[in-house]
């Protein structure tokens, strides 16, 4: 007696049990499910794992896509839902996949390879996760970075041999515009070769009057000198060497004067020439500078603007990469975090793994002996299906035989002699037709009426 008429006849499959999305989740065969109705409960539970991780994992792209794309929140939620079920379906094939096994590292070998694509999966659904519970502490990191940049890119700008000279130039037009309004301020007159001698010897020869006066106002007073009060003959000698460095002073600062004049003309003439150049040379300088500037602030904007909108996935994996480096608190909490949701997504791998330890349950058995049932059934139907189709290559031979003889036993017809005869239609509404067959339904007539 083969192990197909050992199974007793099963009792009818809940059609609740087909429906049930759990049940499916697991990847449980539902006809052996309900020969063995006490290990439903571990199945659904199962079922739970597999959708708990593709929830997960819907999430997890759901923020991923927010961050990575900048998408709106229903295209996120609707490619999120996508990954999940992905995933879902990913997952129930892993779990669907391992089959119990009679040795311990039997089971171990089989579950190796999905385990470890399992980790990696979860390790790509883990990471936006995460992000997303330290998102308050990576936007500040950001924050941080990105004015970093800013300050790199300024220090680059000014060691850039296109901007360089920015503030030689905009000195330059700053003195241009001075010179054109006349606001810049001139050199001294007696800073002039041909006034500096003149004043210097202006100076020299006031020194010596006003020295060679005072002594001859303190001969007279006879505080000085001989000592008597009144104009004698040393006084009247002081007095003459007074009033010759007098004449001399006043011969010189004639000609100080003279050159001042002179020197204050020339000046007038050349600032006057000078800010008509400064005009000139103006609109050139300044528009030279407005090109200069107008390039720098582009630059500036186009690196602020695109440094702004760098707040993807991969920079705030940097900025976490930054906050876990300098925290071991928070690295900590980063690594057990990431560990817990990794290990949430390998949990159906596990779990199935788990079930398999130890002896077969009812439902393995029986999942066992449907499986060698259709084996047997399967081998068993060989040979009928040979004998069919050998019987079957013997009648179309046979067919083709009787028709080659048919044919060679038909006489040769002159076909001069032949007249085409138009059917006799019958009255019921067909076609007559030849012993054995199928009559064809005559053309419908027309109402003559």
């Amino acid at each position: 007696m083969t192990k197909r008429l050992r199974l007793r006849s099963a009792p009818a499959v809940n059609k609740s049990d087909r429906r049930n999305l759990l049940l499916w989740l697991s990847g449980a065969d539902i006809d052996s499910l309900s020969r063995a109705p006490r290990e439903t409960a571990k199945f659904s539970a199962l079922g739970g794992v597999v959708l708990t991780t593709a929830g997960l994992a819907a999430a997890s792209a759901t923020f991923a896509t927010r961050m990575a794309l900048g998408a709106a929140l229903p295209a996120s939620i609707t490619i999120g839902a996508l990954w999940g079920l992905a995933i879902m379906n990913l997952d129930r094939w892993l779990v669907t996949a391992i089959r119990w096994r009679e040795k311990w590292w039997q089971n171990l070998g089989a579950v190796i390879p999905r385990f470890l694509l399992a980790l990696i999966i979860g390790t790509v659904i883990s990471a936006p996760l995460v992000l997303q519970v330290f998102q308050r502490e990576i936007e500040t990191q950001l924050d941080t970075i990105h004015q970093e940049k800013v300050d790199q890119h300024e220090k680059a700008l000014l060691a850039d041999a296109r901007y360089r000279t920015i503030p030689e130039q905009r000195e330059r037009v700053t003195n241009l515009q001075r010179i054109a309004d006349g606001s810049q301020p001139q050199s001294s007159i007696d800073d002039d070769p041909s006034v500096a001698p003149l004043l210097t010897q202006y100076l020299d020869l006031d020194k010596q009057y006003q020295e060679a006066q005072r002594q001859a106002t303190c001969e007279s007073d006879g505080t000085c000198g001989t000592s008597k009060v009144g104009t004698g003959p040393q006084y009247r000698l002081k007095q003459q060497n007074a009033n010759r460095l007098k004449e001399r002073l006043d011969i010189t600062q004639g000609q100080l004067t003279a050159a001042r004049q002179r020197v204050e003309a020339e000046q007038a003439e050349a600032g006057s020439r000078a800010r008509e150049s400064a005009r000139k040379q103006l609109a050139n300088e300044s528009d030279e500078l407005a090109r200069l500037e107008n390039d720098k602030r582009t630059d500036q904007d186009n690196f602020l603007r695109d440094s702004r909108n760098d707040r993807g996935l991969l920079a705030r994996l940097e900025a976490l990469s930054r906050l876990t480096a300098g925290n071991s608190t928070l690295r900590t909490a980063y690594i057990m975090l990431f560990l817990f949701i990794t290990l949430i997504e390998v949990l159906p791998v596990v779990v199935k793994f788990l079930m398999n330890l130890g002896p077969p349950s009812a439902y393995d058995r029986i999942l066992g002996i449907r499986e060698e049932t259709d084996i047997e059934v399967t081998e068993e139907a060989k040979p009928y299906e040979k004998e069919l189709a050998l019987a079957t290559t013997r009648r179309q031979a046979e067919q083709r035989e009787a028709l080659a003889t048919s044919a060679a036993a038909v006489p040769a017809v002159d076909g001069s002699h032949f007249v085409r005869k138009r059917p006799r239609r019958r009255r019921f509404g067909v076609l007559p037709t030849r012993a054995g067959a199928t009559p064809y339904p005559a053309p419908e007539t027309r109402n003559s009426g």
